[in-house]
Order: C-alpha cells, then sequence, then structure tokens
C-alpha cells in the first residue's frame, strides 16, 4: 500500500521532474538559437562598421590629398603672380627710365635747334649785310668807272 503510493508519487515526480527539464532543454535551445542570432548581427554589425572605418579612412585621405594638392597649386599660382608683379614693376621702372631718358634728348635737341636757329639768323644777317655792301660797293665802283672814264677822256 504505502510502498505503491510512495513509487507512484516518485513515479509522478520523476515525470514532472522531466517534463520540467524538458521544458528548461527547450527554453535554453531557444536562448541558445537568440544568441546564434544575437552573434550574427553583431559579425555583420562589426563587418559594417569596418567598411565604414576603412571608407570613411580612405575618403578621409583623398580628401587630404586633394587639398594638399590644391594648397600645392595655389602655392605656386602665388610664386607665378608674384612673379608677374616683379616683371611689371621692371617694366614700369624701364619705361619711366625710358620716358625720362627721350624727355633729357628732347631738351638737348629742342636746345640744339634753338642754338642752330640763333645762329642761322645770325648768318642771314650777316649774309644780308654783306649783299648790301657788295651791292654799295658795286654801285661804288660803278661811279668810280664813270669818273675814271671821264677823267680818261678829259685827259686826251
Amino acid at each position: 500500500g504505502a510502498f505503491r503510493s510512495s513509487i507512484a508519487a516518485t513515479a509522478q515526480r520523476i515525470t514532472l521532474n522531466t517534463e520540467v527539464m524538458h521544458d528548461l532543454v527547450l527554453q535554453v535551445m531557444g536562448l541558445q538559437l537568440q544568441l546564434d542570432n544575437i552573434t550574427a548581427f553583431v559579425d555583420d554589425h562589426e563587418e559594417n562598421m569596418a567598411d565604414l572605418q576603412y571608407h570613411s579612412k580612405y575618403t578621409q585621405n583623398r580628401t587630404v590629398e586633394r587639398f594638399e594638392s590644391l594648397e600645392g597649386r595655389m602655392l605656386s599660382h602665388e610664386t607665378e603672380i608674384d612673379t608677374i608683379f616683379t616683371n611689371i614693376n621692371a617694366t614700369d621702372n624701364h619705361v619711366h627710365s625710358m620716358l625720362k631718358y627721350l624727355d633729357d634728348v628732347r631738351l638737348s635737341c629742342t636746345h640744339g635747334f634753338n642754338s642752330h636757329a640763333e645762329e642761322l639768323y645770325s648768318l642771314n644777317k650777316s649774309v644780308s649785310m654783306v649783299q648790301d655792301t657788295s651791292d654799295l660797293l658795286r654801285e661804288k665802283f660803278s661811279l668810280m668807272n664813270v669818273r675814271l672814264d671821264f677823267d680818261v677822256q678829259n685827259l686826251s
């Protein structure tokens, strides 16, 4: 009696324990599946992060390269512009020197021209005086000739 009921109770407990164990095993398997899913998700996420990091680094490097290249070109343009300004200044100075030289030449030519004009005027006056004097001499010579002829005729 009592033994049999004890065995029945034990058997019932074992069955109950087996069901509980079965439930626990199912729950553990469910947890394992969830963990596997989470692990796969984390792995994917890590892979995506690594890709993102790589692309970000690549983009950053390309941007730095572009900026450095741009900076180099800007410096080169700056140097070219400086050279152009230096050349413009040199040309400007050269042109100013040439203009001053030409002005000096013009002044010198003007002085030369004026003094030549004065000399020509003076020469002209002298020539005029010589002509007047020679005219006068011619007249006197003519008169003397007439007088000589007259005197010679009177002698004979």
